[in-house]
């Protein structure tokens, strides 16, 4: 392969940041190798009370499937904001599935995210292009 100099130019590394939407679209447009079964909705940016979810699936039993994703490891602080999300449903009487959508988690998020009931789907951006 040949290389040209490119005179004028700098030679400062560049670095190509991917975004949380990226990932969000992933899920939203893959749901059902995520989440398989019957659902009467699918949206990406729900509003709530509390904030706006990611991605959530209203299955056909009217069950709520909720995705906050993250670009990074998940930490304690992910968990309580998907948490917080899974109260404001639950309170108003939803049956609630939380799922945290990133590409890893440190070892104390993953025992505060089992002591809630939620689950990891481990996603990246090598494997969404």
């Amino acid at each position: 392969m040949e290389y040209k100099t490119l005179t004028g130019w700098s030679t400062a590394q560049i670095s190509i940041c991917r975004t949380e939407k990226e990932l969000s679209n992933r899920i939203y447009n893959n749901w059902n190798k995520y989440f398989p079964g019957e659902f009467t909705l699918i949206q990406q940016e729900f509003r709530t009370g509390v904030g706006s979810i990611d991605v959530i699936g209203i299955s056909d039993k009217s069950e709520y499937y909720i995705v906050e994703v993250k670009r990074r490891k998940v930490s304690i602080k992910d968990i309580t904001q998907l948490k917080r999300y899974a109260d404001f449903l639950s309170e108003s009487g939803k049956i609630t599935h939380g799922y945290l959508a990133a590409p890893g988690i440190s070892t104390n998020a993953a025992t505060y995210l089992e002591r809630n009931n939620f689950q990891l789907i481990e996603i990246g951006f090598t494997d969404a292009i």
